[in-house]
């Protein structure tokens, strides 16, 4: 039993300086009163149900980033971000950190990838009995092209979304159980300290 707690008191101590630093990375209330976000939103983003790192919140503010992240609107999303937040109380700095999984390094690579899945989904629907698919100059060229990326990212989008809030819950189980191990351990040292 010593072994196990001292194993996980170990294990806590090992990842706690990452996850410190990066709570220290994600945007501060006093940056986002000085940035545009405030201007468009003002106190609104300010509730504090948007600021909690309690589990439930932080998973929805995963989820919310990575599906945004995930969705062709590299320019704009942080601001719908901060749009549906309101909607979807999740945390906020976790959401807007969330949709740096798209950068001007990732994005060409990613948005490609869904431009492909995007493109198989739509050459199976059109194998499909009843499928109607108007093959007219009007919808040629650019239009399947934006048609195929938006399919693949709305699909990619949800599957990125799920995976990312229960991925979230998981580790900030895993990261409180080891916290209560670390606290565990320390207590039982210091009861055999007193005791010898």
């Amino acid at each position: 039993m010593d072994h196990k707690q001292s194993w996980s008191a170990k294990l806590h101590e090992l990842f706690d300086p990452y996850r410190r630093w990066f709570k220290n990375k994600l945007p501060k209330k006093n940056t986002m009163r000085s940035g545009r976000v405030y201007r468009l939103f003002g106190s609104t983003l300010f509730k504090p149900e948007l600021w909690s790192f309690k589990a439930e919140q932080m998973a929805r503010g995963v989820a919310l980033g990575t599906f945004i992240a995930l969705t062709p609107t590299i320019g704009f999303q942080m601001a719908l971000v901060c749009a549906l937040i309101i909607f979807i109380p999740g945390n906020l700095p976790i959401a807007l950190a969330a949709c740096w999984i798209t950068n001007p390094i990732s994005s060409p690579a990613i948005y490609y990838l869904e431009y492909k899945l995007g493109e198989w989904i739509m050459s199976t629907a059109r194998l499909m009995p009843g499928y109607v698919f108007n093959d007219s100059a009007s919808i040629s060229g650019i239009y399947d092209i934006a048609e195929a990326m938006w399919i693949g990212s709305l699909v990619s989008g949800i599957f990125g979304a799920l995976v990312g809030y229960f991925v979230t819950l998981w580790l900030v189980g895993l990261e409180r159980k080891l916290r209560f191990g670390k606290w565990r351990d320390l207590r039982n040292r210091k009861r055999k300290r007193t005791t010898t």
